[in-house]
């Protein structure tokens, strides 16, 4: 599923936000994971990143999920119900 999704967001929406739906908790990770591994194949790690470091750096810093922030420093984001209250305002407000 994370490969066609990659492809057509490479193809169609590269410069717009694109919000991708799955039916569980560990296959949002594991999706927002597949995105980032799916860009650092095609030689651009931060691809998705539409901002600089530094500006992240206040919001990363206040979040409790360790992988979310790995793939938010990338430039992908992923919520579902077990999100903490604190990280899924981090995330919307990015």
């Amino acid at each position: 599923m994370s490969k066609p999704a990659y492809q057509t967001i490479m193809a169609r929406s590269l410069n717009q936000s694109v919000i991708i739906f799955v039916p569980s908790r560990r296959q949002s990770r594991l999706t927002a994971i597949d995105m980032l591994t799916y860009a650092a194949a095609d030689g651009e790690p931060s691809k998705f990143l539409k901002c600089s470091e530094e500006d992240l750096e206040p919001f990363l810093k206040e979040m409790s999920d360790l992988t979310l922030r790995e793939t938010v420093s990338n430039g992908v984001a992923y919520m579902h119900e077990g999100t903490t209250l604190k990280d899924r305002r981090i995330v919307e407000q990015l």
